[in-house]
């Protein structure tokens, strides 16, 4: 079952200050190059998947939690691009992608912005082979580092740490997390 169930988009769609909880997918949006998804001060919970982006298309996605999913918080594919940074309005729109098994899970996705986002991508621990996020960016192939300053992970010692995530280019070339001044960890 879904919360909202989106079906080859084709023009810019806007969600604002939604609920849902206990879903399948709390969002599961598929759209064309024509198509833009953006969240905004909503929560999602409780589910398999918080949100599913489907289609070569950005979903921007600000000042929203998305959490306690069996599954991932964002599932993005098939040339989808998240964009969970300070480059759109609202900036340092925090989202928080805790609780889930991947907070953010790619496969073939185009790519993927968490610039000083403030973000929380706090995994449950306690969940065997949970991630931060892990996946696929097809971007550029020769792409091996994310820009990812200013987020909250799950490394004791606040940077982005390899038992965390687990990311590569549609190569097959590892890919770096980096953040130069991350919002420590508090256990």
């Amino acid at each position: 079952n879904y919360g909202l169930y989106n079906s080859l988009g084709k023009a810019p769609g806007s969600l604002a200050d939604c609920t849902f909880a206990n879903n399948t997918y709390g969002i599961w949006y598929t759209g064309d190059s024509n198509s833009s998804l953006s969240l905004n001060g909503s929560s999602i919970t409780n589910g398999a998947t918080g949100v599913k982006v489907d289609g070569p298309f950005t979903a921007r996605v600000k000042c929203s939690s998305i959490t306690n999913h069996s599954g991932s918080g964002i599932y993005a594919l098939n040339g989808a691009v998240v964009d969970l940074s300070s480059s759109s309005i609202p900036v340092q729109g925090t989202v928080n992608l805790s609780n889930n098994l991947y907070g953010i899970n790619a496969y073939r996705a185009s790519d993927l912005y968490l610039n000083n986002g403030y973000n929380d991508f706090q995994v449950n621990s306690s969940i065997t082979g949970a991630l931060t996020i892990t996946g696929t960016i097809c971007a550029f192939s020769g792409i091996t580092n994310i820009t990812a300053n200013n987020n909250h992970w799950k490394s004791l010692n606040g940077q982005p740490d390899r038992r965390d995530y687990s990311l590569k280019n549609c190569t097959g070339s590892l890919l770096t997390l980096s953040d130069n001044s991350p919002d420590l960890y508090t256990p």
